[in-house]
């Protein structure tokens, strides 16, 4: 690879741009550093000396991710449905005031004409997976404070079955669908001066890449073949290294990189003496011909949009663009007031998050010095060596001792632990008024302190704040991507339903006309509730179906149809039926229990009768023998005197 010195000049002034955009953001980074740690619970946070040290606790209640989540869901269900991106597209004809007395079939057209190209950029949407790359840029905005987007142009495969002359066939064809990606924070390097990403000096998506990506890159409109070959043949020899600490959090760790050349995509303007120079170079001498230009007008104002390609600083493509095509867009969490970088939840509550690690590790170091117990040992009154305590240990203590408590003494610590609940408690409740995001929002019950009043009031704020941040996204990334999108469509010759169309992103209006319906639909429903005969009229049914699907929840799929009800009720008159059965076989049987009883009691009163009775005739007999018994006994007698 050539030396340094060999470098165009339109080269040098991306690199120098590259470095000037590098160090305008290192405090940007710093904040991103404590963003990202505090999400993944690894940021160093310390109330007092000591703290997280030896024996403390290291404990680090992740409240900042919680917080993220909650918000994160919140949105992502209010701007991804289904893979589905809120928006609609306004027809010029619409917005003029006779569009109603206009012919009904040509308003029909342009009703079916807007159909069919709303349902193509959702078909685009779906198939080029710009939901999922949505969903990514929402997290990292409620990390970072700010994410960003970049539209593309990617190659789908679409696979099917279909049927020819009755036989069914597999099929597959591939064609260009504009998509959205979503750009790492860690890799965007922008001019900081400006917000404006189209009107900004220009933005740099740093990447590292393989020399196969690189060869597979190069098959693109614009490249510059020989130069793509002298960046992948010189990549060994490549000394400058990009600093990992810039890299994203993900990419930092990686000890086998494969992925080792550094490629800046420069959108941008740049002076014209240093474009046409690079241009007449190409046209004269070919690719490999540079040197360097050294005196050119940077601040003469006269600049031109360029969109160029370095590897390993290389100029490997290059292509004059026109202004306010630049592919990238941006959105932030909060807007910053005179500040250089969004803010996000991970901004809102930093030090909140630093009070409660504080908190909960005084906490549980309190619990375990109280938990645990201390003594203190006079060792001269100890014949073995005491390290620890363990139970029905035996120890030896010296003859002169005459008590054990001389040798050991338990320590007692006051146990004041119980007294951080109620920092820990104020802290978790700052968290909710600081981020915005209370916690029945996140699926936790409501504190008990607080009336419904209160907590209706805090919930709509916080309904306010979040429909804040969907705007935030339907102008910075959904407004722009949709344009895009409708833009490649009407340059495709193929494509139906073309029509003079304005792209609007209505990600915030259907969050409020949600939460509006929602609240009118629940005072409704109070107002029928507190007056009987307006209660006998309410359709049910349909309340419970519409708000229902205000929540976003499918009440189809597990509330019964008409055939369902008439099933239930056939199975509960077949389950009544049954059950009445069942009582009058329980109540039969018991009856024939009573019978069966009666007869027993009858049958024995009737034992008892005839046992009675053979008694008295037993009686009877003994009373008959006694009584011949004694007759006999008066013959003997006089039989035995009458000899006399």
């Amino acid at each position: 690879m050539e030396e340094q010195d060999n470098l165009s000049g339109l080269g040098q002034f991306v690199l120098k741009t590259f470095s000037d955009f590098k160090e305008d953001r290192k405090l940007i980074e710093e904040k991103w550093e404590k963003n990202i740690s505090a999400y993944n619970r690894e940021l160093i946070t310390k109330e007092k000396e000591g703290e997280g040290e030896d024996w403390r606790s290291k404990t680090f209640i992740g409240i900042t991710k919680q917080k993220v989540i909650a918000a994160y869901s919140i949105v992502k269900d209010s701007l991804v449905k289904d893979n589905k991106v809120p928006f609609f597209l306004s027809c010029k004809e619409e917005e003029l005031q006779d569009f109603e007395q206009m012919d009904p079939n040509l308003r029909e057209q342009i009703d079916q004409n807007k159909e069919i190209m709303e349902a193509k950029i959702h078909d685009q949407i779906k198939k080029g997976k710009s939901g999922k790359e949505l969903d990514k840029c929402i997290l990292s905005c409620a990390i970072y404070g700010e994410s960003y987007g970049k539209s593309t142009i990617e190659e789908v495969k679409e696979e099917g079955y279909e049927e020819i002359d009755g036989v069914w066939q597999s099929y597959s064809k591939n064609y260009n669908c504009p998509k959205l990606e979503n750009v790492s924070v860690w890799d965007i390097y922008r001019d900081v001066e400006s917000e404006d990403l189209q009107y900004c000096r220009g933005v740099i998506h740093r990447k590292l890449v393989s020399p196969f990506e690189l060869k597979e890159m190069s098959k693109g409109e614009y490249f510059l073949e020989d130069q793509v070959k002298i960046a992948i043949g010189g990549n060994e020899a490549y000394n400058d290294p990009e600093d990992t600490s810039s890299l994203s959090p993900a990419q930092r760790e990686i000890s086998n990189r494969k992925k080792s050349i550094r490629v800046l995509e420069f959108w941008g303007r740049v002076p014209v003496a240093l474009a046409e120079d690079f241009e007449n170079r190409l046209k004269k001498n070919g690719v490999n011909d540079f040197s360097m230009l050294e005196d050119f007008e940077e601040n003469s104002g006269n600049e031109v949009e360029i969109m160029a390609v370095m590897a390993n600083d290389l100029v490997v493509r290059y292509v004059r663009i026109e202004k306010n095509t630049r592919p990238f867009y941006r959105a932030v969490w909060e807007e910053p007031v005179d500040g250089k970088a969004g803010v996000g939840i991970s901004d809102n509550i930093e030090q909140i998050q630093s009070v409660l690690n504080g908190s909960v590790r005084q906490f549980l170091d309190n619990k375990n010095i109280t938990g645990n117990a201390t003594f203190a040992i006079k060792r001269r009154l100890l014949h073995n060596q005491v390290k620890s305590f363990k139970p029905g240990q035996s120890i030896e203590i010296a003859e002169d001792c005459e008590d054990v408590r001389q040798a050991i003494q338990p320590l007692q610590f006051p146990d004041v632990g119980e007294s951080m609940m109620s920092m820990i408690n104020l802290s978790l409740s700052f968290a909710d008024d600081e981020s915005s995001v209370p916690r029945v929002q996140q699926g936790a019950g409501a504190s008990g302190q607080e009336t419904a009043f209160e907590l209706s009031q805090r919930l709509e704020k916080s309904g306010k704040y979040l429909g804040g941040v969907i705007g935030n996204f339907d102008a910075g990334i959904i407004e722009p991507l949709i344009k895009f999108m409708l833009e490649f469509n009407m340059t495709d010759p193929d494509a139906e339903g073309k029509a003079n169309y304005k792209a609007v992103a209505n990600g915030f209006t259907s969050f409020q006309d949600r939460l509006t319906k929602i609240r009118g639909l629940r005072q409704a429903l109070e107002l029928a509730q507190s007056n009987e005969t307006l209660l006998k009229r309410v359709k049910f049914d349909q309340l419970f179906k519409e708000f229902t699907s205000l929540l976003d929840v499918d009440a189809d799929r597990w509330f019964m149809n008409d055939k369902d009800s008439e099933e239930q009720d056939r199975l509960e008159a077949e389950n009544q039926q049954r059950m009445i059965q069942l009582e009058t076989a329980k109540i039969n049987a018991e009856i024939a229990k009573m019978e069966a009883e009666v007869a027993l009691t009858n049958a024995k009163a009737n034992a008892e009768v005839g046992r009675v009775q053979i008694d008295a005739e037993k009686l009877k007999l003994e009373q008959r023998k006694a009584i011949t018994e004694e007759i006999e006994q008066t013959r003997d007698s006089n039989r035995i005197e009458k000899p006399k």
